[in-house]
């Protein structure tokens, strides 16, 4: 299981990026003909797109940080599955019809890799 978890967040960081930039062409287009420099503030539109965005750049760091680990031999926080479920629950009850029901497996992968990372330890 531990061998898919970065695999299975990068896919989802690459899915959510690219999602963004679909959907966010036009903000983001606007962005840029604005000169980037505070040309975000006080349009919602261009403030949701730089979010969401930001988050897909956060899973790529999140993704990038369980594979070197893994790779490292180091087990993972073992908080890291309740941090992926705590941001699910609210953000699925809020958004039901959004992404973030992958963290739900994200989170379930990264507690199978810590237990059998423990498992592996005892053995």
């Amino acid at each position: 299981m531990k061998k898919y978890l970065s695999e299975l967040i990068f896919g989802t960081a690459l899915l959510h990026t690219v999602v963004g930039l679909l959907l966010g062409w036009d903000q983001l287009r606007a962005i840029a003909s604005s000169g980037f420099i505070n040309a975000i503030d006080p349009h919602f539109d261009r403030v949701a797109i730089f979010w969401f965005l930001s988050y897909g750049l956060l899973l790529f760091v999140i993704g990038g940080m369980v594979k070197s680990m893994q790779q490292s031999a180091v087990q993972l926080p073992s908080w890291l599955p309740w941090v992926f479920w705590g941001m699910a629950i609210p953000s699925v009850i809020l958004m039901p019809i959004s992404g973030f029901w992958l963290l739900f497996p994200i989170g379930w992968f990264t507690y199978k890799a810590n237990t059998e990372h423990k498992l592996a330890n005892l053995i």
